[in-house]
């Protein structure tokens, strides 16, 4: 590749010396009484001729030459290769990342993973006498497993019972130290895994990579969680959502087995519109205590088919209910100093701040006459299903100052804003004027307002979200993380190119050579523009030949 710098270079520089060797080969003559004479006739001979002399007073030859020079150190820098150093290149060093994860136990997995390892570990000691190897299995912990020990390693190895992150795969190509049969640092990679080929940055591991996928797709159905909704004060029956997803085919809806206590179900489950690939169940809810579902004809994999969650108590709401002038509603039972406030806040010496508190103010009472709806927070939950169209030309008067904490919700225009509807978020809180108006629309208005209110402040905040679960394997024994090895309908890859692990690994003291010489390209490149500026700058006066 770079054997034309230097022909190119000899070849610039005799053009450039020949350029400069060209003399005049006329001269200016001046004759008084040329008027007189006849016009010369035009001479024949070449107006430029060659002689050897070496133009040394030309500054721009000289600026030319040290543009020439410039550019040949940077290319030369830059393209030759460094000369090698005693000891040659670094020995090679293969670590192969092997996947311990549960899923590595389905099918033909491990005996593919194996014959992997073999024809990884042979590849490259054929093709690099003197190499060696290490393993790190990566399961519950990452083992690191000298090369001699491979194989006794392999017959008596068994997966891990929780799930493994393939992150997990990618951090044990720096996070294990060398085996002590292999000093060096690692200058070679593989990793065999069930999971697809992932990008390995440069920053984690600069060397060759070879990733290498096992195992034919498998079949494999997996529960998701399971949600508890309604009840309390959503204003419909409590039920349980189950939710799984299927990693195929999927044709037979799966069946769950629901056990609680003694008593046993099994539901059919239906498909899951808003997934591809999912299915969901509907239980009606049995009351608080544990409850396990268990995905029947799993799949592939068992152990995401079996959870537990213990349901929580949706019996009636204790509220410390002192507004003299609303009857406490029949969905609570009477509360203590514990439990959620709701009272006037012009009856209270100050805002409790340790529990969660619903306050009402007299704005209805007092409304004010020809303000509007000023600022407001679109789509609050205390705004539900609230028309301000109705409200605006029904609007209570507000508060000119609020408790610490509180923010506003809506706001006349009146004052620069008044807050009708305020709201705390730790602990839970709300402001609005009490439902005490005589006038039928603003009375709906304001019981629509308190039951938002009632539903902000004392609806439990995780049951929408999903139940704690605890996964348990086919055997009944917690595990961890079942859902890392839940996809095992991946299409697998063919096997990955070798020949990038036969090749030498590169010799760092003459790598850190080359970078040190590329350092002075700019420099040059540099000196090269100035020089190029200089000639300019010279050319525009420079006549002299000699």
């Amino acid at each position: 590749m770079t054997g034309w710098i230097g022909p190119l270079v000899l070849l610039a520089g005799a053009a450039l010396l020949a350029w400069h060797m060209v003399r005049p080969n006329f001269r200016d003559l001046r004759i008084s009484a040329a008027e007189f004479l006849p016009e010369f006739d035009q001479s024949q001979a070449r107006r430029n001729r060659f002689q050897w002399k070496l133009p040394l007073r030309s500054l721009p030859f000289l600026a030319r030459m040290v543009i020439l020079g410039a550019i040949t150190f940077a290319l030369w820098s830059h393209l030759l290769p460094p000369p090698p150093t005693p000891g040659g290149a670094t020995p090679t060093h293969l670590r192969i990342v092997l996947d311990g994860s549960p899923s590595m136990a389905l099918g033909t997995r491990a005996a593919d993973a194996r014959a992997a390892v073999e024809t990884l570990s042979a590849t490259v000691l054929a093709a690099h006498p003197g190499a060696c190897f290490d393993l790190v299995h990566v399961g519950a912990a990452s083992v690191l497993v000298p090369g001699a020990m491979v194989a006794a390693h392999l017959d008596r190895a068994v997966p891990a019972r929780d799930g493994v992150a393939a992150q997990a795969l990618l951090a044990a190509l720096a996070g294990t130290a060398a085996a002590p049969d292999c000093p060096g640092p690692v200058t070679h990679a593989a990793i065999v895994s069930d999971v697809p080929a992932m990008q390995v940055s440069e920053t984690l591991f600069a060397g060759p990579v070879a990733w290498w996928q096992v195992g034919a797709p498998l079949e494999n159905a997996a529960l998701g969680g399971l949600r508890l909704v309604g009840g309390g004060l959503a204003g419909v029956a409590p039920r349980i959502e189950v939710s799984a997803h299927v990693h195929g085919a999927g044709g037979t809806a799966p069946r769950l087995a629901v056990a609680r206590g003694a008593a046993r179900a099994e539901v059919t489950m239906q498909r899951d519109l808003a997934r591809a690939g999912g299915w969901q169940a509907i239980l009606p809810y049995p009351g608080p205590g544990p409850l396990t579902v268990t995905l029947l004809d799993g799949g592939a994999y068992s152990g995401d088919d079996r959870l537990r969650a213990t349901l929580p108590d949706l019996g009636r709401i204790a509220v410390d209910w002192q507004a003299p002038d609303l009857p406490r509603p029949a969905a609570f039972d009477a509360g203590g100093t514990a439990d959620p406030l709701v009272a006037r806040l012009d009856a209270l010496p100050g805002v409790p701040t340790d529990r969660p508190v619903i306050l009402f103010h007299d704005g209805w009472d007092q409304r004010d006459a020809g303000a509007a709806i000023g600022a407001f927070v679109q789509d609050h939950p205390l705004l539900d299903l609230v028309n301000l169209d109705v409200l605006e030309p029904r609007l209570p008067r507000g508060l000119a100052a609020l408790p610490p904490g509180f923010q506003p919700v809506l706001m006349t225009s009146r004052d620069g804003g008044r807050a009708v509807l305020a709201v705390r978020s730790d602990p839970p809180g709300v402001i609005l004027p009490a439902p005490t108006a005589t006038e039928s629309q603003a009375r709906a208005l304001g019981l629509l307002m308190l039951g938002n209110a009632l539903r902000h402040v004392l609806s439990p905040e995780a049951r929408p979200e999903g139940l704690p679960v605890t996964r348990l394997d086919a055997a009944g024994d917690e595990i961890a993380d079942p859902l890392w090895e839940s996809d095992t309908f991946r299409d697998l890859a063919p096997p990955p190119d070798l020949a990038p692990l036969t090749r030498s690994a590169p010799d760092p003291a003459a790598a850190g050579r080359a970078q040190h010489d590329a350092g002075w390209v700019p420099w040059l490149m540099l000196l090269a523009a100035l020089a190029l500026l200089a000639e300019r700058v010279l050319g525009l006066g420079w006549r002299a030949r000699a």
